[in-house]
């Protein structure tokens, strides 16, 4: 019974050691543990609305620009735009003829 006392004790020293003592930097203390993760937690619930703050700017911009496309383009249909010119070519070049396109052909082969 005092084996399994001494073994059980050596275990239980073994491992405070190991979570209390840094051997060979394997080993780091609870406090810098915890310490580490309320750090990283707070960085990450300081960073989290910035980020989402980010992502819903963008998204709004997105849904302006297409609503503003959507707008020209109805617009642009019916005609309403203030000063409109009329871009019609009252003369329109004439059609490439057989012999112009044969002289490119030699001239690209």
């Amino acid at each position: 019974m005092d084996k399994w006392i001494n073994q059980l004790k050596n275990g239980f020293n073994q491992v405070k050691a190991t979570f209390f003592e840094q051997r060979d930097g394997a080993a780091i203390s609870p406090f810098k543990a915890i310490l580490g993760i309320v750090i990283l937690t707070g960085v990450f619930v300081l960073m989290l609305p910035l980020i989402m703050l980010i992502f819903m700017v963008q998204m709004g911009l997105i849904l302006v620009g297409m609503v503003a496309v959507l707008f020209m383009g109805t617009r642009k249909q019916t005609g309403l735009w203030p000063r409109e010119e009329k871009l019609v070519n009252p003369e329109p070049e004439p059609a490439e003829t057989d012999q112009q396109a044969e002289h490119d052909q030699k001239k690209h082969p």
